[in-house]
């Protein structure tokens, strides 16, 4: 389980007093939650420029569960300066005491909104995959997002299709360098950089479900009825008699199975906005593996 405590640590600096002591690095306390031998390994998640007091905490972490690391390297459009990265990269592994062979490597292109933003990256991307996949790394992925921070804008009885644009930056850099064995990264059905609840509007959203068809969300969102979230059950019954509704059906995803239900008349529950994202990710998760597995098969 590769934890990155980065978003965290940023809240408790916003948060802490400033004469408060600082406490233990967040990822010593989900290690020792993890230390029961049923628990899961932790794979601690190291970002460039990280203090020493964190890369302490993940030398300790990656000593103890015996996973090594893995390396969250963000890129943009000016790219990387290759000796520059080198070194931090070989600086920081030697300080947690562990070799590339043993590091994971997540490659960050961050939020991809359009076409032109892939455009933008495919060249820098493709360069800095050229030579960071001849460093002996346990595996290397390049990760991007681009749904979108808010989905207030989409309404109607329609499904609303939203790109989704780092499959394209994937496939275009990727695809044709089988031999580099360049893993997918998303960030899921939620806008990269939202570190909240992603609900897009403040209190209550309107019951809407982000569901992961092909190369693009669609997106149903309708209005609360007479402050309930009941809604969201017509949302159910029309994502099943829809086209993007998958051949294997309930069988796709525990996320399915809890819309098949409330389709169904099974429960009349519509759950929250917690639930609703839990499901479409569910949905989410398995259709990337399903598309990788054929694609790997092929």
């Amino acid at each position: 389980m590769a934890v990155d405590c980065e978003p965290l640590r940023r809240f408790l600096r916003a948060h802490r007093p400033g004469d408060a002591a600082p406490g233990p690095d967040p990822l010593l306390t989900v290690a020792a939650v993890c230390a029961a031998p049923e628990a899961p390994y932790v794979v601690p998640v190291l970002h460039p420029r990280a203090p020493k007091p964190v890369l302490s905490a993940a030398a300790q972490v990656a000593a103890r569960h015996l996973h090594g690391v893995l390396v969250r390297l963000a890129i943009g459009p000016r790219g990387l300066d290759r000796r520059a990265t080198e070194r931090a990269l070989s600086g920081q592994l030697h300080t947690v005491g562990v070799p590339f062979r043993a590091a994971d490597l997540v490659l960050d292109a961050g939020y991809v909104p359009d076409g032109g933003s892939v455009s933008a990256l495919l060249a820098v991307v493709d360069r800095a995959l050229t030579w960071l996949t001849d460093l002996p790394w346990r595996s290397v992925t390049l990760a991007a997002g681009s749904f979108p921070e808010s989905v207030r804008g989409l309404r109607g009885p329609q499904p609303w299709a939203v790109p989704r644009w780092e499959v394209a930056l994937w496939r275009t850099v990727c695809l044709p360098r089988p031999e580099a064995h360049v893993g997918f990264g998303d960030y899921g059905i939620t806008h990269p950089h939202r570190e909240g609840a992603p609900s897009g509007v403040p209190g209550r959203p309107h019951p809407h479900l982000r569901y992961t068809a092909g190369d693009d969300w669609r997106v149903w969102r309708y209005p609360r009825q007479k402050d309930d979230d009941t809604a969201f059950l017509d949302i159910c019954r029309d994502v099943v008699r829809s086209p993007h509704w998958p051949v294997t059906g309930a069988a796709t995803s525990w996320g399915d199975l809890q819309l098949r239900r409330r389709s169904d008349g099974v429960t009349n529950r519509p759950g929250n906005a917690t639930k609703w994202l839990a499901w479409g990710t569910s949905h989410h998760v398995e259709t990337v593996v399903r598309h990788l597995s054929d694609a790997e098969a092929r």
